[in-house]
């Protein structure tokens, strides 16, 4: 849990907003301290709920890295329609962007290690999903789903070593039509994962994923997907925690 203290509020000179922040000093892995964009004391929006369009959030606040997203910041924000997340971002917590119905594209930063529980739930209008992990990722449960316009996940990028998606991550979308996971990576799929996904036809699952195929299968996707296990990766090394050396 971060280290919550009072929250603040700090006018953004570009772009005339003002957001809602406290200094998180547990979250981060990278940085010593960092800012936590957070809901506003009565529990409304980081910024006003109807605000629409594009939003950028903050690199900074007061020379400090914005590098986690607080529970529920921007739920309910059912005008946005493109979130352009800060580049050294690592955390976005439970429920934070839940709701945001008009929201369309979301593209994970490099540093972005974790994506809380419901944190993209219900945003029906969602269809791309990019992340540009390297090194590891968690997906919380529910985390995406009821997303019905999802059609595309990507989490392939390259130098991505672990990966963990749990139960009921992406349950629900019901238009998603293609899943890339990263083939030289660790992969976790818990139960029902992608239950729902009735239009997903074919997935490549990492040499390194966890349970046999049929397993997965029943478990954690539709009947009607096929899975199919990637080659083993020239320098694959199981003894090594699971990691690729």
């Amino acid at each position: 849990m971060s280290e919550r203290l009072e929250i603040k509020a700090w006018q953004d000179p570009e772009t005339g907003l003002t957001w809602h922040y406290w200094l998180d000093k547990t979250t981060s892995i990278i940085f010593d301290d960092a800012q936590a964009i957070s809901p506003q004391e009565d529990g409304r929006p980081t910024i006003p709920a109807e605000t629409e369009g594009e939003v950028r959030v903050p690199e900074k606040i007061e020379d400090l890295n914005v590098g986690f997203i607080a529970e529920a910041a921007f739920r309910g924000c059912a005008r946005l329609t493109r979130i352009v997340l800060p580049s050294r971002l690592e955390a976005i917590d439970d429920e934070a962007f839940a709701g945001c119905v008009a929201l369309q594209e979301i593209c994970l930063p490099k540093p972005l290690f974790g994506i809380g529980e419901k944190a993209f739930k219900g945003c029906t209008s969602l269809r791309v999903l990019h992340s540009n992990r390297a090194g590891w990722l968690s997906i919380d449960a529910d985390a995406f789903s009821g997303c019905t316009s999802l059609q595309e996940v990507h989490l392939d990028a390259e130098g991505c070593w672990d990966l963990r998606i749990w139960g009921g991550a992406f349950q629900g979308c019901t238009s998603l039509r293609e899943v890339m996971l990263p083939l030289d990576a660790d992969v976790l799929i818990e139960r029902g994962a992608f239950k729902g996904c009735t239009a997903l036809r074919r997935v490549v699952i990492p040499f390194a994923t966890k349970g046999d195929l049929d397993t997965l299968a029943k478990e954690c996707f539709e009947p009607t997907t096929e899975l199919i296990r990637g080659e083993r990766p020239a320098n694959y090394d199981k003894d090594y925690l699971g990691k690729y050396i």
